[in-house]
């Protein structure tokens, strides 16, 4: 058994009881390790709404539950039958149990994510695992090694009240604890982090400024998630109205010439990119986090990317979606993106093009998605999920047809985004040596196909060694 696949951490507990605790999940742990590939969570509860309620809580063994409080999450997705869950797990006492599951974070919240709308139940983990593989870290990863700008999930079955209710993803939250946000001090908030709830921007004049109110957990399209003025925090929406203001008032080279000391511009472009990739549209100025990890050292916004269900070809409500067009609109909402995009289109470009011969090359990226195709269907699954939910709600649920059209999109996507970003498509084989070997490449900015940056201090590329670098966004042999 792995070691790391469930640690508990009760909250308060007396010894005995801990001791208790570690034997029971100890003999529990043992029979984790499902022999089909995908563990069995067991929900119970006498009724489920969008507040919580008392229920249990337990994997693969339903004879050993935990006490848990239950509720149904999401805002659209709460039209669709096949209903999301939010769990808060508490011990014998009915305090807060922090628990690990399958090496993910220690934690008393968890999310059971049903995909609902996603025909190929997957979209939002596998975008998760490429944002979490590739990105930039957040400036403060710096301070915070154990910093995650995203979330880990793993996908199990799901019963409630012992009837079968098919695949979901067992997920960890977006939140202050993931992030490792500073803790408010006092009276002062430090760690802020917000969310785009609906259509919100970064840059629209139309919005009425300073009309907030720091007891009020909403402002616009934003939801302040930390500190959390339910349990009488001091949130303060100043910084994010203070930087949407700037954005849109402020002369272009005000903000070209202040943007890195106010964004953290390697993870926003990243996620610009991302977007791109993915087709985020729904996500350019909703489902997103942005966040500052304290405001006592530096006023800068980070980002990060939140349920991405509606990408890959598909929009928000499960139609098919062109791969051939931009992920923005050039309109108001989407301003801020096209902004930057547009002030830093060479940085952008040369990033695409190391990503392009790494993470965003359409074999890893298809390879992404059959690994959990296979695990469906070797798992049995897929089956049982197409049985259960195909047709409901005028969803159809075809895992061989949605993985062929998601190969047929991944390519697509990826032709017009080379073309979008000057990519040479000719093969790197056929490149012949530059006349650049000699040329001043000072001033040029040059990466290896790692990403990696690399520096010339003669001016001449004849001290590299012979191969192929990305030279201001373009593939080079030099």
């Amino acid at each position: 058994m792995d070691r790391h696949f469930i640690h508990i951490y009760p909250a308060r507990m007396r010894f005995l009881s801990i001791l208790c605790f570690c034997i029971s999940f100890f003999g529990f742990a043992q029979k984790c390790l499902a022999d089909d590939g995908l563990h069995k969570v067991f929900i119970t509860f006498d009724q489920c709404s969008e507040t919580f309620a008392r229920g249990t809580f337990a994997i693969d063994d339903p004879s050993t539950p935990i006490l848990a409080d239950i509720r149904y999450r999401g805002s659209s997705a709460l039209k669709y039958t096949k209903k999301a869950f939010a769990l808060k797990l508490l011990d014998e006492n009915e305090e807060q149990l922090d628990t690990a599951f399958f090496g993910m974070r220690c934690d008393n919240s968890w999310i059971l994510d049903a995909m609902a709308i996603d025909k190929a139940r997957m979209r939002n983990m596998v975008s998760f695992d490429i944002w979490n593989d590739f990105a930039e870290p957040p400036y403060h990863k710096y301070y915070e090694e154990d910093a995650i700008n995203g979330i880990r999930g793993v996908f199990v079955e799901l019963y409630i009240n012992e009837e079968y209710a098919g695949l979901y993803c067992l997920e960890e939250k977006i939140d202050r604890k993931q992030l490792k946000l500073k803790k408010f001090k006092g009276e002062q908030a430090k760690g802020l982090l917000y969310k785009a709830d609906m259509w919100a921007s970064f840059y629209q004049k139309s919005v009425s400024f300073y009309n907030y109110d720091n007891m009020s957990r909403s402002w616009d399209a934003w939801v302040c998630d930390y500190p959390e003025v339910e349990d009488d925090e001091p949130i303060d929406w100043a910084p994010l109205v203070n930087l949407i203001h700037f954005f849109s008032y402020e002369k272009r080279a005000t903000v070209l010439s202040e943007i890195d000391d106010r964004l953290d511009v390697p993870v926003w472009r990243d996620l610009f990119l991302f977007m791109e990739l993915i087709k985020g549209e729904d996500n350019t100025s909703k489902n997103l986090f942005v966040y500052i990890y304290n405001m006592l050292q530096a006023e800068k916004f980070t980002c990060c990317p939140w349920d991405m269900d509606a990408t890959w070809g598909r929009t928000w409500d499960g139609e098919e979606m062109s791969a051939i067009t931009e992920v923005v609109n050039r309109n108001y909402i989407n301003s801020f993106f096209i902004y930057l995009y547009d002030g830093e289109a060479a940085d952008y470009a040369t990033r695409y093009n190391q990503l392009r011969e790494t993470y965003f090359r359409p074999e890893e990226l298809k390879k992404r998605f059959d690994r959990y195709f296979d695990l469906f269907r070797e798992s049995g699954a897929a089956a049982r999920e197409e049985e259960k939910w195909n047709g409901v709600d005028g969803i159809e649920v075809d895992f061989d047809r949605e993985q062929q059209y998601i190969h047929d999109w991944i390519d697509q996507r990826i032709e017009y985004l080379d073309k979008k970003y000057s990519l040479d498509p000719i093969s790197i084989h056929s490149v012949s040596r530059s006349s650049e070997a000699s040329a001043n490449l000072r001033d040029a900015q040059i990466f290896d196909l790692q990403g990696r940056r690399i520096s010339i201090s003669t001016g001449s590329s004849a001290s590299l060694p012979h191969g192929i670098y990305i030279v201001n966004g373009q593939k080079r042999l030099l």
